[in-house]
C-alpha cells in the first residue's frame, strides 16, 4: 500500500507535526532523503512530543535553580 505521508531525517521536527495533523496520524514514515522509497524508520509523534515536553521542563528546573541561587 504506498504511503502518502512522508518524512525525511532531515525534515524539521514542527514540519513533521505538520504532516501527521494534516493526515490525523500519529506515526509517520522515515525514507532516506536520496531515495524516498528507501525505509528508514518510523516517527511515533506522540512520543515525540513525550520527549519534547520532558526536555522543556528540564530546561526549566535548570533555569529555575540558576534564577534562586
Amino acid at each position: 500500500e504506498p504511503v502518502d505521508a512522508k518524512v525525511t531525517p532531515e525534515t524539521p521536527l514542527s514540519e513533521a507535526f505538520e504532516t501527521a495533523k494534516r493526515f490525523d496520524i500519529e506515526y509517520l514514515t522515515v525514507v532516506s532523503l536520496s531515495d524516498e522509497n528507501k525505509f528508514v524508520g518510523v516517527l511515533s509523534c506522540r512520543a515525540a512530543r513525550r520527549q519534547l515536553s520532558a526536555e522543556v521542563l528540564s530546561r526549566q528546573e535548570k533555569a529555575d535553580k540558576i534564577h534562586s541561587a
